[in-house]
């Protein structure tokens, strides 16, 4: 074992004179008594005027796992770590990966201290449904309608209030004394309830870009719902780093979407719903695009005409809506899953916790399946600097257009400059002037580039 850490891949300070730089590699393998040792060598190159970023894989053998997890808990000062336990990467990134087996990743960055601050949050998101449970969320709910009352009193306004979960707009305590203009971008790593999170640091830093992922489902793993690495071990709430120093570019990759028909316009959108198309009914716009591929006629459907054209709709397809800011932009400021509709009162239902109203002009049906072409934003220029990279569990490196081959060294594949983890359920991200929303496209990606 010693000598797989010896000849394992160069340490996370490749070179001297780069010793204070920010930096990042990706380990993956298949057999965890290769990668393990790898990590370990790697880590061991940690100083201590950096803060760690890792995800591993809760693939990894137990006793793998807890090995590394010691590690970083004893050689890392609470206050310069942030982490989480990740799904194992997917397959198609790494060559020759057999799908019958898990391709376990460490994903690793050293950030200077000096470029950044860490932060952990408590604020609430929206409070999970409990069927039957009514009584152990009747606190959370009542506190919820109390903080919007309260702010109803304060500025008699209550359209900005409604649905919210942080109407307060707080922020994690590291970063409340920091002005907007001070942070450039940020990474966090939450629970599957992070809204009221995102309506805190969408409101107090709107400039800054932010990337980030649900933490795996680790009940069998770790005993925890989910699993979060701080300054202690958390199955709720949330994580994260902000950097200081601007130098970011972030860019989105969406595949598995082919287009239904043309872009319509959005002419009545609320909440999760979209009621209206080029001023028709939006779901007998959807029929009509799924079914015919051309634009839904205006004259009236009755009953039996759009139960007909309901049946003839595939129920093990998937569909997504594409949401544009204008005609032109390449790439949907908003893609999700259409989970509902009803032809009769014309309504779309969407898989988001994102207001719709107001977000876009136009709209594209999409039909998730595999092929070629891909919806990505304009990428970086080419010059050195690290990437981080969160992507779905079905992408594969089209679907990750910054991305390079790894190499492979002792039975371990080597992502130098990158931080790569697996999205179990979604990643989410926002843009400068933009608000953050979640994103379960299944061939997806997002990277944050840092020069």
């Amino acid at each position: 074992m010693a000598s797989l850490a010896r000849a394992g891949v160069r340490g996370l300070c490749t070179r001297p004179a780069r010793a204070h730089a920010e930096r990042a590699v990706t380990l993956a393998s298949s057999e965890a008594e290769a990668l393990v040792p790898a990590v370990l060598h790697r880590l061991r190159t940690w100083t201590d005027d950096h803060i760690l970023l890792f995800a591993l894989s809760k693939s990894l053998p137990r006793a793998a796992l807890s090995s590394l997890v010691s590690h970083i808990t004893q050689s890392v000062p609470p206050h310069a770590r942030v982490g989480m336990l990740a799904p194992a990467l997917p397959p198609a990134l790494v060559p020759d990966a057999r799908a019958s087996k898990p391709v376990h990743a460490a994903a690793l960055a050293a950030v200077p201290a000096k470029d950044a601050v860490t932060f952990r949050s408590t604020i609430r998101g929206a409070p999970r449904i409990a069927v039957g449970r009514w009584t152990a969320q009747k606190d959370l709910w009542k506190r919820g309608m109390e903080l919007r009352a309260d702010g109803l009193d304060r500025t008699g306004e209550w359209t900005s209030l409604w649905g919210r979960e942080n109407a307060e707009e707080h922020v994690p305590a590291s970063l409340a004394s920091l002005r907007a203009d001070q942070i450039d971008a940020m990474l966090v790593c939450t629970d599957p309830r992070p809204e009221g999170l995102w309506e805190g640091l969408d409101a107090r830093f709107p400039h800054a870009h932010l990337i980030g992922a649900t933490a795996a489902l680790t009940p069998f793993e770790t005993g925890r719902e989910h699993t979060m690495l701080g300054a202690d071990i958390y199955e709720e709430g949330a994580v994260g780093l902000a950097w200081r120093r601007p130098t970011s570019h972030l860019v989105r990759t969406f595949g598995g979407l082919v287009p239904l028909g043309p872009r319509l316009v959005v002419t009545g959108a609320r909440g999760n719903i979209v009621s209206s198309l080029n001023d028709h009914n939006a779901a007998q716009q959807f029929l009509h695009l799924v079914l015919q591929r051309r634009a839904a006629p205006r004259d009236h459907l009755d009953a039996a005409q759009l139960r007909a054209l309901s049946s003839d709709v595939r129920r093990d397809d998937d569909f997504f809506l594409g949401l544009y800011a204008t005609e032109t932009d390449p790439v949907p400021c908003l893609v999700a899953r259409i989970q509902a509709g009803h032809p009769v009162r014309g309504t779309l239902g969407l898989e988001t916790e994102t207001e719709l109203e107001g977000l876009a002009q136009y709209a594209q049906v999409f039909r998730a399946k595999p092929h070629d072409d891909v919806l990505t934003d304009t990428p970086c220029a080419a010059h050195a600097g690290v990437q981080y990279v969160w992507a779905s569990e079905n992408a594969a490196p089209a679907h990750v257009p910054p991305l390079a081959a790894p190499v492979m060294a002792r039975g371990v594949w080597t992502w130098e400059h990158t931080f790569l983890a697996g999205a179990e359920s979604s990643w989410f991200a926002r843009t400068p002037g933009t608000r953050t929303h979640a994103c379960a496209v299944p061939q997806s990606s997002v990277v944050l580039h840092r020069s």
